[in-house]
């Protein structure tokens, strides 16, 4: 006997004894589909197929919409999946390695640790259990406690849900979201690591003892450019332009391509560390990292204190704070030591990476003009009262604000020309 649509309700068959009921019905566009139950009871197929045929004559009728069917399909489907799409949206994005690393491992957490299993399941109230949870003090198996992690670590997964959360309803996945009630943390009352700026000496050291164990471009690099220590690692010969004093960051915490300019000193240091050689373009700058068991040995080599009595740390990421630093002595505007820096907003630049302190206000306030003597002259040019060794300091400070830095002085190597910030931004 063949089958029957029966007024518009649909029909049940099998592909062969005992497999699932498949239904066979026409949706809302007027087209047959046909689609398993996934059950073998037939009572409990009929009403599978009761509900496809109810959604589909809604649809012709105009009460259920095209989105609202879009987002009773994405609620249908796992959480993970989503997941998957969001992450291979951001690669797609150009988003950089290491960041989808770290966006990937906290979502995958998420899934792991919340136990939800459909987007409408993440809410506000599961989000701070959840980072309450990952967070939070720990107990581990041998009784010790891993302390809490920081308030910018907390914020760092909370931003990454709610990111993952905010691209679900822009692609129609979910109509809304909750997890922006959940509040950030105050960074700047929790900071656990406090990096601070090299003195000039201490920089000096660090090369000099670096020089002596073929590791001073990958200091340089760092004190000179800004570098990061991925862009030291992914950087090949092919960016780094010797003849215009350009090297190119590509692939960077932001992705795309960043120009650098680069010091006089750091060019010379590079073309002898490229030394006779002369390797492929593609080859790495440094095929072999410096690892942190081996820069700890060189600070403490060139006597630079891993942490003074203040608590700040000194480290490889000192380095690229103390290129911002000595940008700021020297009254390079903010804007222009973002470019540098690579930063997305100069509020970065100032507030994490220019390390400036009691001395460098003392130099400032040193500048102010002299009142009270009499002379308009004198007051205006602040050296009224002063004798002409402390006048020569202060006019000295005024010309090279980041104080003795013999590397703001050395000569150029020959045929290489000076690049301005402007010609590479």
């Amino acid at each position: 006997m063949s089958k029957q649509r029966g007024k518009g309700c649909g029909s049940l068959f099998r592909r062969g004894d005992g497999g699932p009921w498949i239904a066979s019905w026409f949706d809302h566009a007027g087209r047959r589909r046909e689609r398993s139950t996934k059950t073998t009871d037939k009572r409990t197929a009929e009403t599978i197929l009761r509900e496809w045929t109810r959604a589909a004559a809604l649809r012709v009728a105009g009460v259920v919409t095209a989105d609202a069917d879009l987002l009773a399909d994405a609620e249908r489907r796992p959480l993970s999946e989503h997941v998957a799409a969001y992450l291979e949206h951001c690669r797609l994005d150009g988003l950089a390695a290491t960041h989808l690393a770290q966006k990937r491992s906290h979502l995958h957490c998420l899934l792991a640790e919340a136990g939800i299993g459909r987007l409408s399941e993440l809410t506000a109230d599961v989000l701070r259990r959840h980072l309450a949870k990952v967070t939070g003090p720990i107990r581990r198996e041998d009784g010790t406690v891993r302390p809490a992690l920081s308030a910018r670590s907390y914020n760092f997964i909370r931003g990454t849900l709610v990111a993952f959360m905010s691209w679900a309803v822009k692609e129609g996945r979910t109509p809304a979201h909750s997890l922006e009630r959940v509040a950030r943390r105050d960074v700047d009352a929790d900071r656990r690591r406090i990096r601070r700026a090299l003195s000039v000496d201490e920089a000096e050291r660090l090369l000099a003892v670096a020089r002596e164990h073929g590791r001073e471009a990958w200091y340089a690099c760092a004190l000179l450019a800004g570098l990061r220590k991925g862009d030291m690692v992914r950087l090949s010969w092919r960016d780094v332009d010797f003849k215009r004093s350009i090297l190119t960051v590509v692939g960077g915490k932001h992705g795309g391509a960043d120009p650098v300019p680069m010091h006089p000193k750091l060019v010379e240091i590079l073309l002898r560390h490229r030394g006779e050689t002369r390797p492929m373009p593609a080859s790495r700058v440094f095929p072999v990292p410096v690892h942190d068991e081996r820069r700890v040995a060189d600070f403490t080599a060139a006597g630079i204190a891993i942490v003074d009595e203040l608590g700040h740390v000194a480290d490889l990421h000192s380095l690229r704070a103390t290129c911002c630093t000595w940008l700021a002595r020297a009254g390079v505007p903010v804007q222009i030591a973002k470019l540098v820096m690579r930063h997305r907003q100069a509020e970065t630049t100032e507030k994490h990476y220019t390390k400036l302190g009691l001395l460098d206000a003392t130099g400032a306030v040193a500048m102010l003009p002299v009142l009270g003597s009499g002379s308009a002259e004198q007051a205006a040019t602040g050296t009224a009262g002063a004798t002409a060794g402390t006048t020569a300091g202060v006019a000295d400070r005024a010309r090279d604000p980041i104080g003795r830095n013999p590397l703001s002085t050395l000569a150029r190597p020959a045929g290489l020309e000076p690049t301005t910030l402007r010609s590479v931004v």
